[in-house]
């Protein structure tokens, strides 16, 4: 450099892997740069003097490293939190699962008992319907029966009734009627009677 005219020093700057040509010269001895990515950079400098004359300058080499949640470490975190997340929403879609299982399966329970307390109800009442058929057809035989037994008792009633009308008469008349009787015929009457005290 010259420092015959230090204030007519110019500068180009260039910053490999973020310009794209050198820039305009300038007077200005810095350069500010914003929004780098990360990554490597070489910053070149040139400067030329009052004659003209270009002097290249050093090199500065440097990275710019990513910021904490940029790196591989906040990737790998985030890919466990993930599977962590994922994992997690998993369990507790599962456990919901599981408990809406066991509760239609409680549900089920139920419903299969009531059915089966209704079933077992409608036995019951079909077997009563069936005891009470019965009973109403012994009812209606027994009726038949008694029926049939009153009309005969009812004929005997009315002969005894009859007879017990006339029974005195028959008394008085018996001496007669018995001395008309055969001898056999006697004999008949007598066993007819030990028969009946038998």
């Amino acid at each position: 450099m010259d420092f015959d005219d230090p204030n007519a020093l110019e500068y180009q700057y260039f910053l490999e892997g973020f310009d794209a040509d050198w820039w305009v010269w300038t007077k200005e001895s810095k350069k500010e740069y914003t929004n780098l990515h990360a990554g490597d950079y070489v910053f070149k400098v040139r400067s030329k003097n009052v004659y003209g004359t270009v002097v290249e300058g050093g090199n500065c080499v440097f990275e710019i490293l990513p910021p904490w949640h940029q790196t591989l470490w906040a990737y790998l975190m985030y890919l466990a939190l993930g599977f962590s997340g994922v994992w997690g929403f998993v369990r507790l879609r599962l456990k919901q699962l599981e408990t809406k299982n066991r509760l239609l399966e409680e549900k089920v329970a139920d419903r299969t008992k009531e059915l089966s307390t209704t079933l077992q109800n409608l036995q019951e009442t079909q077997s009563q319907l069936i005891a009470a058929e019965k009973m109403a057809s012994i009812g209606q035989l027994v009726t038949n029966v008694a029926h049939e037994i009153n009309t005969p008792i009812g004929a005997i009633r009315s002969s005894a009734q009859t007879m017990q009308s006339i029974f005195p008469t028959l008394i008085e008349e018996f001496p007669k009627v018995f001395i008309q009787l055969q001898h056999t015929e006697k004999e008949l009457f007598i066993e007819l009677l030990v028969w009946m005290e038998a």
